[in-house]
């Protein structure tokens, strides 16, 4: 399961199957920090290309499919409304062709910002809440994520992109996530949660292989191209 979508679970452990179950969903605030991109995908290429453009047409066809007053529709109205793309400058890069030699090809870099609104402040408790968001079982940044899948962000020079958050959950406790979206549309999330310092004596009494009672303190997933649809549209 997406990171994104099921962060906020409290989780118990049943040691005759060593799984973990999903007990209480906590409310939790992230704090989204985004680097400078492009993008990279079939349809960016074309100068007249504009992400926000994209990003709107992206909203408006999940809106006509969510239910009028559901959860999914308020997610998706909050993004719509949120989501501004900044352009920051644009990337010259010198290359050699073989026919027609030395050459220079450019593209548009940008960057995302979540800008603050009356809504998101009375959620997360703060007037200027400009890139964070407050969740509660769904999550309205799987929206932006969805769309990212479809849009092959890079870099400045092209290298794989990404972005990282800070979490607090209800108990005031941190964590730290980071998305990269690759190639092929994947994006892979890495989530650390708080952990004890290792202990040399217990780590002697884990060599008997006892099932873990707490969950993994590192959790590392993969969400296909298209597979946070379901989250954003349940």
């Amino acid at each position: 399961m997406s990171a994104s979508a099921s962060f906020g679970l409290t989780w118990e452990n049943y040691r005759e199957d060593n799984l973990f179950y999903p007990k209480y969903i906590m409310i939790v605030t992230w704090k989204f920090s985004f680097p400078e991109m492009t993008f990279s995908g079939p349809d960016c290429n074309s100068g007249d290309w504009d992400p926000s453009e994209s990003f709107k047409k992206h909203t408006t066809d999940l809106l006509d499919q969510a239910e009028e007053g559901s959860a999914a529709a308020t997610d998706i109205k909050e993004m719509h409304d949120r989501v501004h793309f900044l352009k920051k400058d644009v990337y010259e890069e010198e290359y050699y062709d073989e026919e027609a030699g030395d050459l220079t090809r450019e593209w548009q870099i940008w960057s995302i910002e979540l800008l603050k609104d009356d809504y998101s402040s009375s959620l997360v408790g703060s007037e200027d809440s400009t890139n964070y968001v407050r969740s509660h079982g769904s999550n309205s940044i799987n929206v932006l994520f969805d769309w990212l899948q479809t849009v092959c962000p890079k870099t400045r020079r092209l290298g794989d992109w990404g972005l990282s958050a800070l979490l607090i959950d209800e108990y005031d406790n941190t964590s730290i996530c980071s998305f990269l979206f690759l190639e092929d549309g994947t994006m892979q999330e890495c989530q650390m949660r708080p952990e004890t310092p290792p202990d040399a004596e217990k780590d002697e009494l884990d060599d008997f292989d006892l099932p873990p009672v707490k969950p993994p303190k590192i959790f590392v997933s993969f969400t296909a191209k298209g597979d946070l649809k379901k989250y954003v549209l349940p």
